[in-house]
């Protein structure tokens, strides 16, 4: 048992934590901060592939708005006046180039 703490120098060198008191508030503490640890790697994968999986979709937009504008966009002025111009020195029924 042990003794009441008081005011005394002895007694109060006798009241304290003893050793396996603090062995067990560490292994606590660390078992608390290995799961906090992994917690905290998961959030940090999820939040990678959350990041690359945006940048795939950014990439795949660009792409496809490339795509149907080279398809939508007008012709080139220069390609346009060629056609037309051989269009109309075409000898009659041969298809212009």
């Amino acid at each position: 048992m042990r003794p009441s703490c008081g005011n005394s120098a002895q007694r109060m060198r006798e009241c304290g934590f003893t050793l396996m008191e603090l062995m067990i508030v560490i292994i606590i503490l660390g078992i608390l901060v290995g799961i906090v640890v992994a917690v905290f790697l998961n959030v940090q994968k999820k939040a990678a592939n959350t990041a690359a999986m945006a940048n795939i979709r950014m990439g795949s937009k660009a792409i496809e708005n490339a795509y149907f504008k080279i398809l939508s966009g007008p012709q080139n002025y220069l390609t346009a006046a060629y056609r037309n111009s051989y269009r109309d020195m075409a000898p009659p029924g041969t298809l212009a180039p």
